[in-house]
């Protein structure tokens, strides 16, 4: 007496869709897996490391989308990297890849520094430069990634990387470093910052004494040249407050600053930059440490 409604039908269509969806899920998720293990600590330069930066991008790309995507409702601050979504840095740490991006990649930064980089070879350092950055700092968001991380190669690194900015600085040959090490370095001292309580901290201070990473810091942001961006500052700035708010600085600032000026150059960027920052109230609140320290040190003057 009556027609079909259909419904049966609709019911067919969305199952098949459902299982395309999983299917395809699943492709992508081998595909990624298959590119992380394809990520290997090949001679730099080589033509396996040259061959190997697509698959370091397309890793890459994944990782920085992953970031972006909103977290699920309920998700706190306590979720595990293993309860969340981003698939790109589970596997890298799953296949134990983390400190081997980092070992690589300071490799290939030492030979950039001291070397140059071979003019046939420059389209795919710029880019092996970027991606094995990019990957870097979305792994070190995690505090399971940060706390595997072979810290002292990692502030030898960032030392490495200041010191050779601050002399490109002072020689005027200073350029645009978007999505190089000299950007990626505020960004890693950022993660580090947002997870010292899940840090031993008396040993990363020492390390980035033994290495000068907090005076080149405040060194190259206190240059009257602009190397950064406005939200490259606000991680700067919450990574400096950070660093003169932890016990070991409070209690050895003469180990962080070994040149007295470096008390003066950190004072010097209130008025570079961070006034400018801390008319936003919230941002304010979050550098108070940094703030009342350099008003202290004001004073003094």
């Amino acid at each position: 007496m009556f027609g079909s409604s259909g419904r049966g039908e609709e019911y067919a269509t969305e199952s098949a869709e459902s299982q395309n969806l999983t299917l395809l899920s699943e492709k992508l998720a081998n595909d990624l897996r298959n590119h992380v293990r394809k990520l290997q600590p090949h001679g730099t330069f080589s033509p396996e490391w040259v061959a190997m930066v697509e698959s370091l991008q397309y890793v890459a790309g994944i990782a920085a989308m992953e970031e972006r995507l909103p977290k699920r409702a309920g998700a706190g601050e306590e979720q595990t990297l293993w309860e969340g979504e981003e698939l790109a840095i589970r596997y890298i740490m799953e296949e134990g890849k983390l400190n081997m991006i980092l070992r690589i990649l300071h490799e290939y930064k030492t030979i950039a520094i001291n070397g140059g980089v071979p003019e046939a070879h420059a389209k795919a350092a710029m880019a092996f430069e970027q991606h094995a950055g990019t990957l870097l700092r979305c792994s070190i968001t995690h505090t399971e990634a940060i706390q595997v991380a072979d810290m002292p190669e990692l502030c030898e690194h960032m030392g490495a990387v200041l010191g050779n900015l601050l002399s490109q600085i002072e020689a005027g040959t200073h350029k645009d470093y978007t999505g190089m090490q000299e950007v990626q370095v505020v960004y890693y001292l950022g993660c580090i910052g947002d997870k010292f309580e899940s840090l031993p901290e008396d040993r990363t201070m020492l390390l980035f004494c033994d290495h000068g990473v907090t005076s080149k810091f405040v060194r190259v942001l206190s240059s009257p040249d602009a190397i950064y961006d406005r939200d490259c500052l606000m991680v700067a700035a919450k990574a400096l407050s950070a660093i003169v708010d932890s016990e070991h600085f409070q209690t050895h600032k003469e180990e962080h600053f070994p040149d007295p000026e470096d008390f003066s150059r950190l004072v010097s960027i209130q008025d570079k930059f961070l006034a400018e920052l801390c008319k936003d109230a919230k941002f304010r609140i979050s550098i108070r440490p940094l703030a009342d320290f350099i008003r202290k040190e004001k004073a003094k003057r």
